[in-house]
């Protein structure tokens, strides 16, 4: 929490050093993954990672509850004054007097807009930063298959990077169980399962594979290796697939638009 308070600290009064007044810079950090609503009326429907920063623009109390009116990825969002950290209380800023409050939402819509530029322009960097390596994972994760078998399954998502049209994919996933050991199949602690392209140059895929594992045992997982073919029949061998996994921060921002 210390670190997280450091960093709303610096980013509040240096990062936008264009402002005409600081204190009218207010950030906020998510405490936990949480949600966030587009009217006070409506859903939790946009999820905010933990630590994500938003800039607070108002405060507001609406049917007893007290929300930060937050603008993030230059949208506009409500979320419970609980679920924030910042270095401005929710009273303070709620008694503002209007102008002063006036102020502070101009600020968080400029700083908004202006970080949304930032981390867009670094986010496509980094959706294209795996050219060399050959592919980018976007997203993965491994679940309980279904209450009734025993089965982990595993999903994945991908971008090509390249110019060139894949053809074949293969991931080698691992397996760990509750004490760390590897799940074994066959005597294997390698489960190897194929996709089948094509992807073109600048293209996303999805796949997903069923009982990956045929327990329920698995824990924790990861992408051991990854292999891939192109249409010209090259090939490529990624080692340390960590390497070209985008962040979740990245991911949502490219993709989890709720418009």
């Amino acid at each position: 929490m210390k670190k997280t308070l450091l960093t709303l600290f610096l980013i509040s009064n240096f990062y936008f050093s264009f402002a005409q007044d600081r204190k009218y810079n207010i950030v906020g950090a998510a405490k936990e993954d949480t949600f966030m609503k587009s009217s006070l009326t409506g859903y939790s429907s946009t999820f905010l990672l933990k630590n994500s920063f938003v800039y607070i623009s108002s405060a507001i109390n609406h049917n007893s509850t007290s929300y930060f009116e937050v603008y993030y990825n230059n949208k506009k969002y409500f979320i419970e004054s609980k679920d924030i950290h910042c270095l401005t209380s929710f009273e303070n800023i709620y008694s503002l007097p209007d102008n002063e409050k006036d102020s502070i939402k101009i600020h968080a819509k400029s700083n908004s807009s202006l970080m949304y530029k930032h981390d867009m322009q670094k986010a496509v960097t980094a959706l294209n930063a795996n050219k060399t390596a050959g592919l980018t994972i976007l997203n993965w994760s491994y679940h309980d298959e279904s209450e009734y078998t025993d089965g982990t399954s595993a999903k994945i998502e991908v971008y090509n990077p390249t110019s060139k049209t894949i053809k074949y994919i293969w991931f080698s996933f691992v397996g760990y169980n509750p004490v760390g050991d590897k799940v074994l199949h066959k005597g294997s602690s390698i489960r190897t399962v194929k996709a089948v392209g094509p992807i073109a140059p600048k293209d996303i895929a999805s796949y997903n594979y069923e009982y990956v594992w045929f327990t329920d045992l698995v824990e924790t997982a990861k992408i051991q290796s990854i292999k891939v073919q192109y249409m010209d029949g090259t090939f490529k061998t990624i080692l340390n697939p960590k390497s070209i996994t985008i962040s979740g921060t990245v991911y949502q921002l490219l993709f989890n638009s709720d418009e």
